[in-house]
């Protein structure tokens, strides 16, 4: 839907409305303003809260190679490993099996990435940070919602992979009730 709100000062503004992540940023010509709606999910660098260097980082650690058999090295790491309330949160794969991560103190992606990424490295397990966004985890409902993206992680092709999580989550958490949404930050 589109929308055209005209002011007093005579200048108008145009905003469109969507259902995915809407963010709208203010765009100047000569005579008017116009209010332009953008998608996220890694769709422009105004939006992005992390800096070109903090994706660089995350880029570097998006992949490992192995030196051994990945399955074998993996040994007794759990699958999942989330702290109770809202946080960031990676799923990453690992040899055969996925792992999701997430943490309260995660400023950003990277951060909830990097302890597990730091020791799949030392075991030499090769692996792939697949994408990331949040994970809110309520013990008193006993609720788990899986949703939103990654800056630093984007997800391939823009193809969320929150049933995955959503998924390992069900295993460890067997009477809780487990939900995914492509919406919100």
């Amino acid at each position: 839907r589109r929308g055209i709100m005209r002011c007093h000062v005579k200048c108008c503004f145009f905003f469109r409305l969507t259902t995915t992540r809407p963010a709208l940023r203010l765009v100047g010509t000569p005579r008017f303003a116009a209010l332009s709606a953008t998608t996220g999910g890694g769709g422009g660098d105004h939006m992005a809260t992390t800096t070109a260097e903090e994706r660089a980082e995350a880029a570097a650690m998006r992949r490992g190679a192995a030196v051994g058999s990945s399955s074998s090295l993996l040994g007794n790491m759990p699958s999942v490993a989330i702290e109770m309330g809202t946080q960031k949160y990676v799923l990453i794969r690992a040899g055969d099996r996925h792992l999701v991560r997430g943490a309260l103190s995660a400023a950003y992606h990277k951060d909830a990435a990097r302890p597990c990424v730091e020791e799949l490295r030392a075991r030499g397990v090769e692996y792939q940070v697949l994408g990331g966004g949040r994970i809110a985890a309520d013990p008193a409902k006993k609720t788990i919602v899986v949703y939103g993206f990654s800056y630093g992680f984007p997800w391939p092709h823009g193809v969320t992979k929150h049933d995955v999580a959503a998924d390992l989550l069900q295993l460890e958490y067997p009477d809780w009730s487990i939900s995914t949404s492509d919406e919100g930050y």
